[in-house]
Order: structure tokens, then sequence, then C-alpha cells
């Protein structure tokens, strides 16, 4: 557990208990945009030190961040810290919209879903899916498995129309990745992208297609769907596979959260801080990972300790 993240923890534990005499005199890293758990922890200790000098309404929205952070941000950072991998990754989205409904106010929940919407990566069918084949509900898994074959056999029938020259041979294109709109109403995480049934036009016996209705920043038009793709992750199945998997759930070492990501995230503003243009952004940033890529194997304590000593000497 790193530093930031165990000092928010024993704030929190304070607050809760009414004593943080063992966190009063802690220091707390400067605020960034990439370290969101340093300005958690900030506005935590200004909550701590009564500030009624500010006035009545900033110490209520104050008391409101706190709950925010306490029961909504704290939990779900440390449920996706705990179980870190792709197949929570919708079981943790449907989680934290489930905390904005039960303790944020409706003012404070078109905001949240607000973001959530424009972030909702992990709603996206290819992933719930991936999550439902780790479930541990047995029938979860099946109901996933089914759908998997109805995918596998909708793009078999896409590659007959494409031998039989017909107007589909354009599917042979890169899969696109669209953003779903978030059902916020729905039950259960595998409800969370609005799905429907389409039926294909061709001969033989179509199956029917699935799409999902998607989601387009500041998008004023007609409703778009988009079909619904079987999930790279698991593109070297086969069928045979797939029912093992109704006895043993699914698991995957792939992260859904990384702390290279968080890096990429500090990088960027950086580069933007330091550079006008996007173009000496880019370069800015590309260069800083070029550098640390390059210094990574020469800069360790046990060096440091050799060429410092050679200074002193």
């Amino acid at each position: 557990m790193s530093r930031d993240r165990k000092l928010m923890y024993r704030l929190i534990l304070g607050i809760s208990k009414g004593d943080i005499s063992e966190v009063a005199g802690s220091r707390i890293g400067p605020v960034h945009g990439a370290r969101w758990l340093t300005l958690a922890s900030r506005i935590l200790r200004l909550y701590t030190s009564e500030p009624r000098h500010l006035g009545e309404y900033v110490c209520s929205v104050l008391e409101r961040l706190v709950i925010i952070i306490i029961k909504i941000y704290f939990k779900m950072f440390s449920a996706i810290k705990y179980e870190n991998t792709i197949v929570s990754g919708a079981r943790h989205l449907f989680n934290e919209v489930q905390l904005i409904k039960e303790f944020c106010t409706e003012d404070e929940r078109k905001i949240a879903f607000k973001t959530v919407q424009n972030n909702a990566y992990f709603a996206h069918p290819e992933n719930i899916l991936i999550c439902m084949l780790a479930d541990q509900d047995i029938e979860v898994r099946r109901r996933a498995i089914k759908e998997l074959k109805q995918l596998r056999s909708v793009e078999a029938y896409y590659k007959f129309l494409a031998r039989q020259g017909g107007s589909h041979a354009s599917r042979k294109k890169i899969r696109e990745f669209h953003l779903p709109e978030v059902d916020f109403n729905a039950t259960h995480y595998s409800g969370m992208a609005k799905i429907r049934q389409k039926v294909i036009k061709g001969p033989c016996n179509p199956p029917k297609e699935r799409v999902f209705q998607t989601y387009t920043l500041n998008y004023k038009g007609p409703v778009k769907s988009y079909q619904v793709s079987f999930p790279p992750v698991l593109a070297k199945y086969t069928s045979e596979d797939l029912d093992k998997l109704i006895t043993t759930p699914l698991t995957c070492k792939v992260e859904c959260h990384t702390q290279s990501c968080e890096r990429g995230v500090a990088t960027t503003a950086q580069s933007v801080k330091r550079r006008r243009t996007e173009s000496t952004q880019l370069g800015l940033a590309l260069s800083t990972v070029t550098a640390r890529q390059q210094m990574s194997g020469r800069v360790t304590v046990k060096n440091f300790e050799r060429d410092f000593a050679y200074f002193i000497e």
C-alpha cells in the first residue's frame, strides 16, 4: 500500500472515530492532476480543521465532498486495487453507479452520471461478456457463453455472404470501438448496455444480430447503433473452451487500471502546461517517455550510492 493511500485511510478512519490525532502532523503531497488521492486527502484534512471562517455555504459543500470521498471514491478506489483485472471492470462500473444513486443528491447525480457516461468503456458489451464469464453465478456464465456462440454464428454468416460476393464483404475492416449509452436504471451489470436484436437480410436462414445503442459527446441527432463483436481477448477460445467456463469461471491477468496509465496522464498534463501547440506537446511527452525507458536500468539505488561515494572521495 502506498504512502498516500495509507494516509487517506487513516484520515477516513480518524473522521469516522472523531479523532485524527494520529495524522494531525502528517505531510500530504502536492495537488496534481494525476494524483487524486492527495487532493482527496487535502479535502479531508481541511474538513477536520473546522473551517467555519469559510462561510456556511462553503462548509456545506465541503461536507458533501467528504461524504462522496468516503462513501464512493475511496470505496471504489480500494475495490479496483483489490480486483484490478478486466474481468471485474464492468462490475466495478455498476457498483460505482449504485453508490452514486445511493449517496448523491439529484444535482450531484447529473454531474456524476455525465462523467461516468463519458468514460463508460467497461459498459461496452464486449467487456460485459468478459465479466459475465468470470461471474460466480453459473447461470450468468451460461448466458454469456450462449451470447458468445451467437456472435460467432453471426460472424460466420457474414463470412459466408462475403464468399458469395455479397455487399457484406465490407465488414472485413478494422473493428471499431464505440462508446455505449449506459442504462443507469439497470439492476445488474449485464444490462448496462442497451442491446437489441436485429434481423439480418440474407439467404439460408440468417441468425439474429445483436446491436447496442452508442453514445457520442454533444451529439443530438438520431439514435445510432453498432453491432456487438466477439471480444478480441477471447479470440483463441473455441466452442469447447467456452463450454469449460461453465464449471470454471474465467481468469485473466490483463489489468483494468495500471500505474503506467496514471503516469501517462501525469506526463500529458505536464506537457500541456509547458508547451502551447499540439505538436510540441506530443514531442515533449514522447521524449519524456523515451528518456524514462533509457534511464530505467541505469538509475538504481546501488549505482547512486557508488557514484555519490565517488564524488565525496
